[in-house]
């Protein structure tokens, strides 16, 4: 485990309780000023334990030896919270429990899809800004962003993932339409089939069973994840894109 240097420690005890001097951290160990500059030179850690686990029991020790930044404190201190409160309760600790369970299972699930995201366009930014609107990669997000959409509307079989997200992938409506006041929905016609095609093939050789389940059952984080990659003029159009299913997969 990679525990904080002194320095670190004191600037998250810093957070925890409201402070801005070193001064005012000795003064809530109730050490000595010119104590906690020696105990910051030697980076003396376990005497900087000793001394926070006699100010307060219920004080987050991860918030302060384990955080990298504020928000990894606020985090920390956070659960810490939610634990002391749910502790009695064995019902709200399996609700807890359960609730941190899903949100590792759903991160672990982001770490694995997104690198395969990322093979449409390549992580370059030269990449991504050379292809813009109509880019091949740009397209095939597009049909992916609507694809992931349109799976929120249907119910696939689970017993074949891969085989199911690929015949479902097939069917889709893949017209771009946009909806503009008083006009019908407009066809963009920037979408073809050979968009479909080529996302087909990214699907096939990168996706297997695992990773069609997990883009299914995490349908709105990977749609997050899909539509960050999409150019800013994308993104926004497809936020008022309107979804007109016309298959539905069973």
């Amino acid at each position: 485990m990679d525990l904080n240097n002194v320095s670190v420690v004191v600037e998250n005890l810093k957070k925890l309780f409201q402070k801005k001097s070193d001064t005012e951290v000795a003064d809530v160990l109730t050490i000595p000023r010119t104590s906690l500059s020696t105990i910051k030179s030697r980076n003396a850690v376990g005497t900087m334990f000793e001394k926070i686990a006699t100010i307060e029991k219920s004080i987050s020790l991860d918030a302060i030896f384990l955080a990298k930044d504020d928000q990894e404190v606020e985090c920390y201190s956070l659960a810490n919270k939610a634990v002391l409160i749910a502790q009695h309760d064995p019902v709200k600790l399996q609700e807890l429990s359960d609730l941190l369970e899903h949100y590792i299972t759903i991160n672990n699930t982001l770490k694995v899809i997104l690198p395969l995201i990322q093979t449409i366009k390549g992580k370059n930014f030269i990449t991504k800004l050379s292809e813009m609107w109509t880019g091949n990669g740009e397209r095939m997000l597009i049909v992916l962003s609507r694809y992931l959409s349109h799976l929120q509307t249907v119910t696939l079989d689970m017993a074949h993932p891969k085989e199911n997200f690929l015949n479902a992938l097939k069917q889709f409506d893949i017209s771009y339409k946009i909806k503009l006041p008083f006009f019908d929905d407009i066809d963009t016609g920037i979408i073809s089939e050979q968009d479909r095609a080529r996302l087909i093939l990214w699907a096939e050789t990168n996706l297997d069973d695992v990773s069609c389940y997990d883009m299914i059952t995490a349908n709105s984080k990977i749609l997050e994840v899909v539509n960050n990659e999409l150019n800013i003029l994308n993104n926004a159009v497809l936020k008022k894109t309107g979804m007109k299913p016309t298959i539905s997969v069973r």
